[in-house]
């Protein structure tokens, strides 16, 4: 086949794509969001009755830790868990939820400062 052709029909596929995604979220948006408005208060008492908090936390770290694996493999899930432990040890020493968290928000520009020694 002609490769014009072919280029053509990709991005047709493409388009075709992208409208089908888009008339998705549209039902998504119209449908669902309404009654998650409504309902929001009641799901969210039946989820903390219904469900004790520590599967909750788990899933906390579990998303945490896929996106860190997936930005950086396994070296990015390992840092969360090192940061993770440090941090545990640094508030049974005292160190308060406000330094952990600035340190958190500072790590990048303070490794990229490292990086630059």
């Amino acid at each position: 086949m002609n490769l014009a052709i072919l280029g053509a029909l990709e991005e047709i596929d493409t388009i075709a794509h992208f409208n089908y995604s888009l008339g998705i979220s549209a039902i998504v948006v119209l449908v669902v969001y309404p009654m998650l408005i409504r309902c929001s208060r009641k799901l969210t008492l039946l989820v903390f009755k219904a469900i004790p908090a520590e599967p909750l936390y788990s899933l906390f770290i579990a998303i945490v830790v896929l996106l860190a694996y997936y930005d950086a493999s396994l070296r990015g899930a390992l840092g969360v868990f090192i940061v993770s432990i440090l941090s545990g040890i640094l508030w049974r020493n005292g160190v308060s939820l406000g330094v952990l968290f600035m340190t958190l928000v500072a790590a990048p520009t303070l490794f990229a400062l490292i990086k630059l020694l």
